[in-house]
């Protein structure tokens, strides 16, 4: 069969209406893409300042809308942070930023601030200790009734403001007593059907949420870790965990994490003696990090 020249196929009407239609269709995909990365890109632009405050803006008619800063409903979010990793510090004021985070750094406690029975210095005692000073600012200060303990090497869901919001307005209705609530961790997700009490929002009483890097815990929950954690005897995470396990602690968790731990380029563990990670947990749905990598690449 003879190829038709593009002359002869142009000429017919029902072709011309064809490439017509297309190309408008294009058009308008190519120009919602563009046009969406160029508002991101110079809404960014504007609102940059020195102390990398990279913050979402929304375009509405002529007016820019910034979102109010928030701390997502707890009464303080805190981020544990060495003093030896200002890199992470860094990553994570930005990840704050962009998402309009009110984030409050905690210095961590290092390994020399905490020796073990032999008095040689121990991470995963300094890890303890530091979630242990968080538990006594909750528990003793009176403007604190509840807080989300962050560390600093993670990654959140891009709608984590209104996952957040969803699952704690629920879950303060569910149980006003609950201790903790794992937004996320590095185990295998919760699926025990016996332990969903919010199908809809998956919301699960606590197995085994391995990882410490995005929890929340109530100023009851912080009384109680108090006493049950006088005492270093495993990483803090495991002894969360038997807590659990022993019915001492009213934890909860969300299905599918929201919150996962991020590895950096290069990057090593400020915990484990070989600089090695362990379990990281699932990916994310929708990841902040990539989101911020895709402004950076789009400014270069």
């Amino acid at each position: 069969m003879a190829a038709t020249p593009l002359s002869s196929f142009w000429a017919r009407p029902a072709a011309r209406w064809g490439l017509a239609i297309s190309a408008a269709v294009l058009g308008m995909v190519l120009s919602s893409v563009v046009t969406g990365l160029v508002v991101y890109h110079n809404t960014r632009q504007q609102v940059r300042v020195p102390n990398m405050d990279t913050r979402k803006v929304f375009e509405q008619g002529n007016a820019t809308v910034v979102p109010a800063i928030t701390t997502m409903g707890f009464d303080k979010i805190f981020v544990i942070n060495l003093d030896r990793r200002p890199d992470r510090l860094a990553a994570m004021k930005e990840l704050a930023d962009f998402l309009r985070l009110d984030v409050t750094r905690l210095r961590a406690s290092t390994a020399d601030e905490a020796l073990d029975d032999k008095g040689e210095p121990s991470t995963h005692r300094a890890c303890w200790k530091s979630h242990m000073r968080i538990y006594t600012e909750v528990a003793d200060n009176p403007a604190l009734q509840t807080a989300l303990v962050l560390e600093d090497d993670i990654d959140m869901e891009y709608d984590i403001q209104h996952i957040t919001k969803r699952t704690m307005e629920r879950l303060n209705k569910l149980d006003k007593d609950w201790d903790a609530m794992f937004l996320g961790y590095c185990s295998v997700p919760e699926k025990d059907k016996n332990k969903v009490v919010d199908e809809a929002l998956s919301i699960y009483r606590s197995s085994s949420p391995v990882c410490t890097h995005g929890y929340a815990v109530s100023k009851r929950g912080a009384i109680k870790l108090l006493k049950k954690f006088k005492g270093y005897d495993q990483p803090v995470d495991l002894m969360l965990v038997d807590a659990i396990k022993q019915g001492k602690l009213n934890s909860y968790s969300l299905g599918k994490p929201a919150i996962i731990q991020y590895r950096y380029e290069n990057d090593y563990s400020s915990i484990n003696s070989d600089g090695s990670f362990g379990m990281t947990g699932d990916d994310l749905d929708m990841s902040t990090r990539d989101r911020i990598d895709l402004l950076k690449n789009w400014e270069l």
